[in-house]
């Protein structure tokens, strides 16, 4: 069986969703999303503290003008689409980025983790 990963979209939300609807288990759900029997209940059941609404394309144009047309992480000026970043935990916009640096940067990832990630690269090996 191929194993799909679990979209950043939301997609896999409404997925397992439809699927608990039709009377299959969380264990049978995330078999057959890829993913663990407690994500798949967590994807269910979970509820937003907030309620995220895109940008308008004048709000999208105006981010994109003050990151001076690139991608707010890597700096590149991206050919495709840049995505809206947003905080998982307040739904506030942070910046468009990259499709690469979109997916990099988890939903989980907090600024106090990364600064104790760098520390942690920066420090001399044992």
């Amino acid at each position: 069986m191929t194993r799909r990963h679990h979209s950043a979209f939301g997609s896999s939300r409404g997925e397992a969703k439809r699927l608990r609807r039709e009377g299959l288990s969380y264990a049978a759900i995330g078999e057959q999303l890829g993913i663990s029997r407690q994500r798949a209940h967590q994807l269910i059941n979970e509820r937003r503290a907030y309620e995220f609404t895109p940008p308008t394309e004048e709000e999208r144009r105006a981010l994109l003008d003050r990151q001076g047309g690139v991608c707010a992480i890597c700096g590149k000026q991206n050919r495709g689409r840049l995505f809206v970043d947003h905080d998982h935990a307040t739904g506030e916009i942070r910046g468009l980025l990259c499709l690469r640096c979109n997916w990099q940067l988890a939903a989980w990832i907090r600024p106090e983790w990364l600064d104790a990630a760098a520390a942690y690269l920066r420090r001399d090996t044992l």
